[in-house]
């Protein structure tokens, strides 16, 4: 351009002016890619961790519980032992009597 002189005129320069916006913009794209690779990676490590520890949760709820798993349930209400009672063979009759006398305790 500049040997012919159009870089003088109007349109010589306009198209200087398209020229520095598409360079600054293809800096701009090249530094946004390489965030994103940077990013991918990150990503990709993250899922890798992510599927470990949801195949051992997997693992674990497949597998018999542990002794301190067992140990750690909580202690049957007086309802759940009511109900319990009820399938060792005590009639309903039994159970009711029992229920109104947890009530009067109250």
């Amino acid at each position: 351009m500049k040997k012919s002189g159009d870089h003088l005129t109007h349109f010589g320069f306009m198209a200087k002016r398209a020229l520095d916006a598409a360079k600054e913009d293809m800096a701009k794209c090249e530094a946004a890619f390489q965030r994103a690779t940077a990013d991918v990676e990150d990503c990709e490590e993250k899922l890798r961790g992510a599927q470990e520890k949801a195949s051992q949760i997997k693992a674990k709820r497949q597998g018999v519980p542990e002794q301190s798993e067992v140990a750690a349930e909580p202690k049957a209400t007086p309802k759940a032992k009511a109900k319990a009672k009820v399938k060792k063979g005590k009639t309903a009759m039994k159970v009711m009597k029992a229920m109104k006398a947890m009530k009067a305790m109250k």
